[in-house]
């Protein structure tokens, strides 16, 4: 327990620092460009990650799962994440050209064809980002992804400050800009991790076929996701307009903000339990009674802060508050299912989370397409809130029965939670608490902790 403890503090240090420079990026954005190019510029760059996640085909999963597995296959990982950075992006160029009405009038309308091209840039580069992410994962290497996590986030902001400071309203070059200094960090840095290794990226076609295999039975999870997340920006813009979807992401940029605390455990959670090193799920269950204790006093302190929007963003956010108010609850059920979702997927079954995205897919489309035309932001907040609480109803199930854990068991927060997190934090500060070639977790098999 105090290994995961330990990666985790080292993780939401990071995450923490990621949050305050993600929520000055957001602000500027809003000065700089208004309700209407705020909306856009999210619209883009959310683009971005889902030509990522969908036509990378969900890379990052079976590259932690695979690693975390077996090391020694760190070239071959390497190289298969350089080939799908390029699928992904060649991908998106062929959707754009085979059917510019997607691009033009559906997914980025009014955006221009600029911001559209710069918009696939960022699926290379949002690739990229999530290929380092996974690939430290995968190693148990938490404080250098931690690193890696603080630096990305920094050299997207400066740009954005520089050109705020030029007083520069240009929604293509406060895309174009940080596209341009993240591009160069990720592949700088990729050739420093190969270098630190002395290897050369390659292409081994049985792992790839492995990798692959896994990916097709991720990817259905993912796209079901990025519907479940992400949809709902683009069904708004396409029937209200951009404006509303400036207002609403600052609503759920904040909320996501409580996701973090459990998003955090889930990348521990999921490469701990590729590697076997978790156990039946006893730990899982405990860590997640933690977050949501976390995540309730955490929400309540948001909704005060709630009161600072117009303060801090002007007064065409003020619809932001009551849309706060509805993501709060509906971030929090989310969160539970990401860590949920995690443990599945490195128990290696991506199906079952593709079936619990699926079920919540489904709902949030109905909702979205019923409650937005009436109630524009916030019939998408409450379609949100009624989505995310199915996916955390079917994800607790399933793990449930994967798992053997009772409901009541894996769900009701206890006092026991509480002490065990207080002494396992205080074995923390005990030199040589976890003793190398030791596994501190649940564990099912050998493991060495040296390098980690």
């Amino acid at each position: 327990m105090s290994r995961l403890i330990k990666d985790s503090a080292v993780t939401f240090a990071a995450e923490a620092v990621t949050a305050v420079l993600t929520f000055a990026n957001g602000v500027l954005l809003a000065r700089a460009l208004g309700p209407d190019g705020k909306g856009i510029y999210a619209l883009a760059v959310t683009w971005g990650s889902l030509g990522a996640l969908i036509l990378g085909f969900r890379w990052q999963r079976p590259t932690g799962y695979f690693l975390a597995r077996d090391e020694q296959a760190f070239p071959a990982i390497v190289g298969s994440n350089l080939l799908m950075a390029v699928v992904a992006t060649v991908l998106s160029l062929l959707l754009w050209a085979a059917w510019p009405p997607l691009m033009e009038d559906l997914i980025l309308p009014n955006a221009g064809r600029a911001v559209i091209a710069i918009s696939i840039g960022w699926v290379a580069s949002t690739f990229l980002w999530q290929a380092i992410t996974a690939i430290y994962g995968g190693m148990r290497r938490f404080f250098a992804r931690s690193v890696f996590l603080v630096v990305a986030c920094a050299v997207q902001l400066v740009p954005t400050i520089m050109l705020y400071l030029r007083n520069d309203q240009r929604v293509e070059l406060y895309l174009a800009t940080p596209l341009a200094t993240t591009l160069a960090l990720y592949g700088g840095w990729i050739v420093w991790l190969l270098a630190e290794r002395r290897a050369a990226p390659r292409v081994d076609w049985p792992l790839l076929s492995r990798m692959m295999r896994y990916a097709s039975m991720a990817v259905a999870s993912v796209l079901l996701d990025m519907v479940m997340y992400r949809l709902d920006l683009f069904i708004l813009n396409f029937l209200v307009g951009p404006g509303p979807v400036g207002v609403y992401t600052v609503a759920v940029g904040l909320a996501n903000q409580l996701a973090r605390i459990p998003t955090i455990l889930a990348t521990v959670v999921f490469h701990r339990v590729s590697a076997n090193e978790m156990g039946s799920g006893e730990t899982t269950a405990g860590i997640l009674r933690l977050s949501l204790l976390a995540m309730i006093g955490l929400g309540a302190v948001l909704a005060l802060l709630g009161l600072l929007i117009v303060p801090i963003y002007g007064d065409q956010f003020a619809g932001a508050i009551p849309a706060l108010y509805v993501m709060i609850p509906a971030t929090v059920f989310l969160g539970l299912y990401r860590m949920l979702a995690a443990d599945l997927d490195g128990r290696g079954r991506p199906g079952w989370v593709s079936l619990c995205s699926f079920i919540s897919a489904v709902t949030i489309v109905v909702l979205d397409l019923w409650w937005i035309p009436r109630f524009g932001l916030m019939g998408a907040a409450w379609a949100s809130l009624v989505a995310y609480a199915v996916a955390f109803g079917a994800g607790g199930g399933a793990f449930c029965v994967l798992t053997g854990q009772r409901p009541r068991v894996t769900f009701a927060p206890r006092r026991e939670d509480l002490v065990s997190l207080v002494r396992a934090v205080q074995r923390l500060r005990q030199p040589g608490s976890v003793p190398p070639g030791v596994p501190p977790l649940e564990s099912g098999g050998p493991t060495t902790w040296e390098g980690r």
